[in-house]
Parts: C-alpha cells; sequence; structure tokens
C-alpha cells in the first residue's frame, strides 16, 4: 500500500510544539482495495521531532482510531538518531519486525498502535572514511498506521515523555483516545494532540 498514490489528504492536520518537542498529525486517503467493498482506507501518520538534545529515558508515540486495523499494511515506524558532526543512524520497525536495534512496537490493540523510543541508541556513525560506534540522542522518529473504515473515525496523536525516575511509561488506546500511565518512580511529560475525525466517504483531494 505504501507504493499506491493516495487520492487526498484527510485534514486538519495537527501540530504542536513548546520549543524543544515538535508533534504533527496527518492522514491520507487512499483508494478502495477491490476486497474491501464499501471501506475507506487511511493512512495516519505521527511524527515527533526534538528540537534540543533530549534527556531521560525511553518515550512512547502513538496514535488511536476507531477505525479496523488494515491487514494490507498495518504500521510501521522509523527513528533517526543523531551525533553532532557525524552521519545520522536509522532504526525501523514494521508488522512483521517489531522490534529494531533501538525502537519496538509496545501495545498490540486493536484500536491503534505505539512504539516505544529510547532517547539515547548506540550506533556506529559516520564521517567520511572514518566510522565510530557511540551512543547517539533521538532526533525525530515517524508512527504510520492504516484503518479501514465503513463510518466515520475519531482518531488521536500523543508523545509521552520520561523525565526522571524509573519504571517506565504505559499506554492505553480505545476509540475515545490515548491514556498514559507511569509507575509511581517514574515522572513523565504527555503531549496530546487534539483529536480528529476521519470522514467517510469524503471526497478527500490532494493539496
Amino acid at each position: 500500500m505504501n507504493t499506491v498514490t493516495p487520492l487526498g489528504v484527510a485534514p486538519p492536520q495537527k501540530d504542536w510544539s513548546n520549543g524543544s518537542l515538535h508533534v504533527i498529525s496527518n492522514s491520507y486517503k487512499y483508494a478502495r482495495y477491490s476486497d474491501l467493498p464499501g471501506r475507506d482506507v487511511f493512512v495516519i501518520r505521527a511524527y515527533a521531532e526534538w528540537l534540543t538534545t533530549p534527556s531521560g529515558s525511553t518515550d512512547i508515540l502513538a496514535i488511536s482510531s476507531a477505525g479496523n486495523k488494515n491487514n494490507k499494511y498495518i504500521m510501521s515506524s522509523m527513528a533517526c538518531y543523531a551525533y553532532p558532526g557525524w552521519s545520522d543512524s536509522y532504526d525501523n520497525v514494521d508488522e512483521n519486525h517489531i522490534s529494531g536495534a533501538a525502537i519496538k512496537f509496545s501495545n498490540d490493540s486493536i484500536y491503534g498502535v505505539s512504539v516505544k523510543v529510547p532517547l539515547t541508541a548506540s550506533f556506529t556513525v559516520y564521517q567520511g572514511s572514518y566510522s565510530y560506534y557511540t551512543s547517539t540522542h533521538l532526533k525525530n522518529i515517524y508512527l504510520w498506521y492504516s484503518i479501514t473504515t465503513q463510518s466515520d473515525a475519531t482518531c488521536q496523536v500523543g508523545y509521552s515523555h520520561a523525565t526522571v525516575g524509573l519504571g517506565g511509561i504505559g499506554v492505553s488506546l480505545s476509540p475515545s483516545g490515548i491514556s498514559f500511565s507511569a509507575a509511581i518512580t517514574q515522572s513523565k511529560q504527555d503531549f496530546m494532540l487534539p483529536s480528529f475525525t476521519l470522514y467517510y466517504n469524503y471526497a478527500y483531494t490532494l493539496s
């Protein structure tokens, strides 16, 4: 499905920033599949970018939706890690490979998908002919999730940042949205984008 041209952009794009973290959600409508009569197919995209070097442990980026998982293209995620002055490093996961070198899917839900994102990870970085294995910092992460629907579908994107403490962050996904939780020994900051609706049988067009 990711090689098919979308029929249109499904607005509105949601956008939030606090000067350190930038989070975006948007979505795209695709042609109906012949074996899914009467259904609309959407891909929802979440994106988070750190504008400063983050500190903490492992964050979570999540998408929730009232739509049904699209079995032809379910989910994928790609994270970019950086070391100043050297090449960026990338880590990928999808429905067939749920754990990468750093990131991994964290919630198997019929109402969406989430990915755990360590803020630091070790990779081999390059500068010309030189290579160096070192600790890198999260620069940005994408998360894609595809749904099919025969009615309007409410969706939401959220990002939870683990600040200080131990125990980690958990996430719950439902048709009404996203809920993050943390161990009593773990502090966190949640960044929730406003929910939005994908309208069934609406003639979205490419902008």
